[in-house]
């Protein structure tokens, strides 16, 4: 059970461990060439691309704070 339970909280780390806001970044370039060729600047692409990375840092906090359980189960006394 153990096992598993690290297994678990390693991949959900190394899933969101390589998001440093990448989404936010091609929503904001998305955004720059729309603005290039409509001349408006909506920020939508950029604003959803926030959210995408701060669903992820969400992610990653969950993921430690499982890894955080597991060490503690184990130093638990059997």
């Amino acid at each position: 059970m153990k096992l598993k339970l690290w297994i678990l909280a390693l991949s959900a780390a190394g899933l969101v461990a390589c998001s440093d806001g990448p989404a936010e970044d091609a929503g904001e370039e998305v955004d720059e060439a729309v603005e290039e060729m409509t001349g408006e600047d909506s920020g939508t692409m950029e604003e959803m691309g926030e959210a995408m990375d701060d669903m992820a840092d969400d992610v990653q906090d969950a993921a430690e704070d499982m890894e955080e359980a597991v060490e503690d189960a184990d130093d638990e006394p059997q």
